[in-house]
């Protein structure tokens, strides 16, 4: 039978498909046939390497050649909707999602220190973040340097000179994302702090970083992996041209390094000293921050346990501190700065006094020296210790660890007192730490608090 010529053209078209798609086959199982060759290859150059480390080696080239590659898409097809993420490992985070849809830019940084500092740390990210018209990936709250997962700062140009460092263990705050709800350790500060009201105040938008990494697994890829570009940052100056830049030209210089960067990494919000006319309320908005509502309900809880009216003292020592000094000093004055606030109580408030003192300090043996003291002065005392004795049940509503609990309770208390006490040894100098300063900025405003419309 003869073909007509259009037949023949079908023909010769379906045969040159064919065989195209016979090469394509033939090509794909020798690539599959030459892969497992080439690792044994590997190996048989580095015989201490298995197999597994090599796939590592080779995801992580892939993943330096490509920020933004589908990690997983190669070894699994079938990505989950719901993925299970490697605690630990920023690479585990599958970036099928679309990235950044509002086109949003972000500032995160790195941060350290005690409790009150990293506010302070945080009232400056934020009034960056507010300048830059950025949101701000809020850090986990961070325990104390002493308590073993902490961390400092050091001197004042550390941040500039180790800004590699600092950025890359900031970095790997994200990895404490990957293992939640299992991973305690992470702690949130929408914990302690009212975000959606601290937000309206302040007019900055915050994000946890663990919602961010959810949210944004690209960026995430492309920003916090430990292999990422860092820069070397010293924002106000101080440490490169040895004077502070003004506020405004401070903003430039960010923005002359950041303006092409999605999210912003900074090794330090804490160091940066450059203010203009909205620092201060920056500052006080933040120390004096709106409780969450379990905190409220602990602070309520805490305070109907007080008597009425007390003065509230908090001792600052130098941390590890001896306490064995603390029984051969002299304690008068802390007695007389007692009896002191007392008068003023019955003079300037109208009151009838108070033999109450609820007593703080970062040093429970210092708790204890000057209770046996001021008991034999004739003073009723109390600390939080004694007061949750016999029930700490309210503290599970609050996920944090109980010494960053205590010490945020201590500090509240204290500066509900009717009038305050405050003593600071220091080694030798003697000043007012940030812990004291926040403790006077509450007292301040004891009457509002912003503790809700039912607080006395």
């Amino acid at each position: 039978m003869k073909l007509v010529p259009h037949r023949k053209c079908l023909v010769v078209i379906f045969l040159q498909v064919f065989l195209f798609a016979l090469l394509l086959y033939i090509n794909g199982i020798s690539q599959s046939v030459n892969y497992p060759m080439q690792l044994q290859a590997e190996e048989h150059r580095h015989p201490q390497k298995n197999t597994s480390s090599l796939k590592e080696e080779t995801k992580k080239r892939e993943f330096e050649d490509h920020p933004q590659i589908e990690i997983g898409a190669k070894y699994d097809a079938h990505l989950p909707m719901v993925p299970v993420l490697e605690e630990g490992n920023i690479a585990s985070i599958p970036s099928h999602n679309i990235a950044n849809v509002d086109n949003q830019k972000y500032l995160f940084y790195y941060s350290h220190s005690g409790f009150s500092n990293q506010l302070i740390g945080l009232a400056r990210a934020a009034q960056l973040a507010h300048s830059t018209n950025r949101t701000l990936i809020l850090p986990p709250i961070l325990p104390h340097k002493d308590d073993g997962d902490g961390r400092s700062a050091g001197t004042a140009c550390n941040p500039y000179i180790k800004s590699g460092k600092f950025i890359r263990i900031a970095k790997l705050d994200a990895t404490k994302c990957l293992g939640a709800p299992k991973n305690t350790k992470y702690v949130k500060f929408s914990e302690i702090i009212d975000l959606s009201k601290l937000s309206q105040t302040t007019n900055v938008t915050f994000v946890d970083l663990c919602e961010f990494v959810e949210k944004e697994p690209v960026l995430t890829l492309q920003y916090f992996h430990p292999e990422s570009p860092v820069q070397k940052v010293d924002l106000d100056g101080y440490c490169t041209i040895h004077h502070r830049r003004p506020y405004s030209k401070m903003v430039n210089h960010f923005q002359s390094i950041f303006s092409n960067s999605t999210v912003a990494i900074i090794p330090s919000a804490f160091v940066i000293r450059s203010s203009n006319s909205q620092s201060e309320a920056f500052s006080r908005n933040f120390l004096v921050y709106p409780p969450s509502s379990n905190l409220l309900a602990v602070i309520h809880s805490v305070r109907a346990r007080l008597p009425p009216d007390y003065i509230g003292l908090h001792m600052r020592y130098k941390d590890k501190y001896n306490s064995e000094k603390c029984f051969s000093e002299n304690k008068t004055e802390v007695s007389d700065m007692i009896q002191h606030e007392n008068m003023a109580m019955m003079e300037k408030d109208g009151t009838n006094g108070t033999s109450s003192v609820f007593i703080a300090s970062n040093s429970q043996k210092v708790v204890t020296c000057y209770k046996q003291f001021l008991r034999k002065a004739g003073f009723r005392t109390l600390s939080l210790s004694d007061v949750l004795e016999k029930d700490s049940s309210v503290l599970a509503s609050i996920k944090v660890p109980l010494s960053t609990i205590y010490l945020v309770l201590d500090q509240i208390m204290v500066s509900l007192g009717n009038r305050v006490v405050l003593q600071s040894k220091m080694g030798i100098s003697t000043f007012q730490s940030t812990f004291q300063r926040v403790i006077v900025e509450w007292n301040t405003e004891r009457s509002e608090l912003k503790l809700g419309e039912d607080w006395r």
